[in-house]
């Protein structure tokens, strides 16, 4: 497999009004004035095709592993089903009828799909949840919704109407129709239409609902930070995984006061107990790679990597395939601790002597390309990244 040229910036091709002309001024025009706030339109804003399409969105989700639902009718009569689902059942599908099928982490099994991280260089790697991909045929919708998270539409093949409205809407509009949470009723403020390359961006919160207008194929970025629940177990597993600190905490004398203690009650228990609780999860020494451990879990379990080739093959390859593509499932962040770089993805923590330029090419989740790496000290942490497990070639 041979990966196509770089993608240009998702703003270069669609740039806003409020923007400089610079993808700088661009980036901070959209976090200025988009970004959490308000949709974005950005017609043509992804040119080129993907390596997918609907038959192989349709192999993926009778994969056993995979992530998938179909979704059947119009709204708000809609049928739910999750997969993995049998040739037979999706063979038996009309196509003159409305359904959509939908596959999450589409890039756990495609990672040459990886080249859209090359388009939203601005978005840190380990907020980046998946790749999700829906085909629809004409009328086909999962209906009007609101998602918790921010996320980029972007329109692969075919036509589809979007109808948005702000929010969030009132709790009494949220209807469970057959597992689907549903907006009922659902009012509307600006609708458009979506060709292919063209991308929406939606901040948490807007209500939309997205109608095939013929077969379509769509796919959809999601951007998610963690829940506290979700931060608050990363921690607590990677601070058991470093051991247990034997010393007691200090309840005494603040969980009541103890008579004739000469100072009285001491603090409240709160503020006595929140640095030591800090300091076991955040781990003492290295508290900034322990919380980047914490934000690049991974959102869900990857396929297993197949056997890995040695440093020379490695090399050899990289010169034949003239770029890595981030292995599935991985999110990483860069960090300094201790005056010491590190690149951290989960449980991996890989020392970092490259210098602010050199490691550039490192930061984002998006292939890396031969060409990015001019120093023998580059590809040398190509190297590490690769036997981390972090990278895979295409034909991995």
């Amino acid at each position: 497999m041979t990966l196509p040229p770089p993608r240009p910036h998702l703003f270069s091709a669609a740039p806003f009004p409020e923007g400089a002309k610079t993808t700088e001024g661009q980036e901070a025009a959209f976090f200025e004035h988009y970004w959490g706030q308000r949709p974005a339109f950005l017609p043509g804003a992804l040119p080129g095709a993907l390596p997918l399409d609907g038959n192989e969105l349709a192999a993926l989700a009778c994969e056993p592993a995979a992530e998938a639902r179909l979704i059947e009718g119009t709204a708000p009569a809609l049928r739910l089903r999750h997969g993995p689902f049998a040739d037979e059942d999706l063979e038996a599908l009309n196509f003159e009828r409305p359904w959509t099928l939908l596959v999450n982490a589409v890039d756990h099994w495609l990672p040459g799909l990886a080249t859209v991280f090359e388009a939203v260089p601005f978005l840190p790697p380990w907020c980046i949840d998946d790749l999700m991909v829906s085909f629809a045929t004409a009328g086909g919708s999962v209906g009007a919704h609101e998602d918790r998270y921010h996320v980029f539409l972007m329109q692969l093949e075919g036509l589809r109407r979007w109808a948005l409205a702000p929010g969030p809407a009132q709790l009494a509009h949220h209807k469970t129709v057959d597992g689907l949470a549903l907006l009922s009723p659902f009012e509307p403020t600006a609708t458009l239409e979506a060709s292919p390359g063209d991308v929406l961006y939606l901040p948490p919160g807007w209500g939309h609902h997205g109608v095939a207008e013929g077969p379509c194929l769509t796919l959809s970025l999601g951007i998610r930070t963690p829940t506290a629940a979700e931060l608050l177990e990363a921690l607590l597993d990677n601070a058991l995984e470093r051991g247990a600190d034997p010393t007691p905490l200090p309840l005494l004398p603040t969980f009541g006061a103890l008579p004739g203690h000469p100072k009285g009650p001491s603090q409240p228990l709160r503020e006595a107990l929140a640095r030591p609780l800090l300091d076991a999860l955040w781990g003492t020494e290295a508290p900034t790679r322990s919380l980047a451990a914490a934000l690049t879990r991974p959102p869900r379990q990857a396929p297993e990597l197949e056997a890995r080739r040695s440093e020379p093959a490695f090399h050899r390859a990289l010169h034949r395939f003239k770029a890595l593509l981030p292995a599935p499932g991985r999110r990483w962040q860069w960090c300094e601790d201790g005056g010491q770089g590190w690149l951290i993805s989960d449980q991996v923590a890989l020392p970092c002597p490259l210098d602010e330029k050199a490691r550039a090419p490192f930061f984002r989740l998006a292939p890396l390309r031969e060409d990015a790496l001019g120093s023998e000290a580059q590809r040398a942490f190509a190297w590490a990244c690769y036997e981390a497990g972090l990278l895979l070639f295409p034909d991995e």
